[in-house]
């Protein structure tokens, strides 16, 4: 996994930034994103109700998963 991770890291570092004070890192949100369409969900839709999802969480390795707003930026 931690070629995948480097993989990530490198993508992420690739997006422009226009957030101030971001909550939630590129990386963070984009390995989300990964996570949502692996499990099947193709839009960000899900995003919200799967934010509270223990699984998701544990899948994520954090307790803290972003809502859908904000994958939508």
């Amino acid at each position: 996994a931690a070629g995948l991770d480097q993989i990530i890291d490198q993508a992420a570092a690739q997006l422009s930034e226009k957030r101030i004070g971001p909550h939630y890192s590129k990386t963070s949100l984009l390995k989300q994103m990964l996570e949502l369409n692996i499990a099947g969900y193709g839009n960000d839709v899900a995003a919200d109700a799967l934010q509270h999802d223990p699984v998701m969480k544990q899948v994520h390795g954090t307790t803290d998963l972003a809502p859908q707003p904000t994958i939508s930026r």
